[in-house]
């Protein structure tokens, strides 16, 4: 292995272990903070303990110098990158004016902040640098949607069980996010928000597909540069 792949090979292992201890960081400051019940069934912190798990056996792959893994292993990586970037998106668009700009500087403003933004950023990173490139088959982006709709499902079932979300002082709230809300707002503007979010879930699933088939092609030309760690370079560690 040259020192090209070598370097290339370090940063990627510090990557992903910054992924799996940023995660981890903000998933236990945010239990502590709202409290197991509250923390452990919102959106965020299940997209990053899903990011937190594929970073993990992403960087176990790399120590041991394994296969990068078949169409499975991508399927997950791409479900925990999709999501989290939803985290992402959500967050800076439709919760953090509402939430007043922010969390002040705390430890728990700085969890927020990675799982929020740090965390999905790396991810992302890691995926369009490192990636296996052309391992995204066609049928990925629509597994990859199926996890806002398990969310809705889930918390559909945890309201059914009675289940609150203490996100602060005053009363505790039926729905994580307003727009699962389907008692205040009703199933119909809920099944359309939802219906916007799974669009774009689709949707930035299938630019990601477009994006690999891209850089693939680019990879394989004489003029473009090849990918940092290839799957050959992984099979020579």
């Amino acid at each position: 292995m040259n020192h090209t792949n070598r370097t290339s090979r370090t940063i990627r292992l510090a990557l992903n272990a910054f992924i799996v201890i940023a995660a981890g960081f903000g998933i236990v400051v945010e239990a502590a903070v709202l409290g197991a019940g509250t923390a452990l069934t919102a959106f965020t912190i299940q997209s990053n303990a899903l990011a937190m798990v594929m970073a993990a056996v992403t960087l176990a792959r790399d120590l041991r110098g394994t296969d990068p893994g078949g169409p499975g292993y991508q399927a997950f990586a791409g479900m925990a990158l999709t999501s989290v970037l939803l985290t992402f998106a959500v967050f800076n668009i439709a919760l953090r004016g509402p939430m007043g700009g922010g969390h002040p500087v705390s430890l728990a403003g700085v969890a927020s902040e990675l799982l929020h933004v740090v965390v999905p950023l790396g991810v992302l990173a890691d995926w369009v640098v490192f990636g296996r490139r052309g391992s995204v088959r066609p049928w990925h982006p629509l597994v990859w949607a199926l996890f806002p709709l398990y969310y809705l499902a889930f918390t559909a079932a945890y309201r059914a069980l009675g289940g609150v979300y203490q996100f602060g002082p005053g009363e505790p709230q039926h729905f994580p996010y307003f727009f699962l809300d389907y008692e205040t707002y009703g199933l119909g503007q809920v099944a359309l928000w939802m219906g916007f979010i799974v669009v774009g879930f689709l949707g930035t699933g299938y630019v990601l597909y477009a994006v690999d088939k891209g850089l693939a092609a680019l990879s394989r030309s004489p003029f473009g540069a090849p990918a940092l760690v290839t799957h050959e370079d992984r099979r020579d560690r």
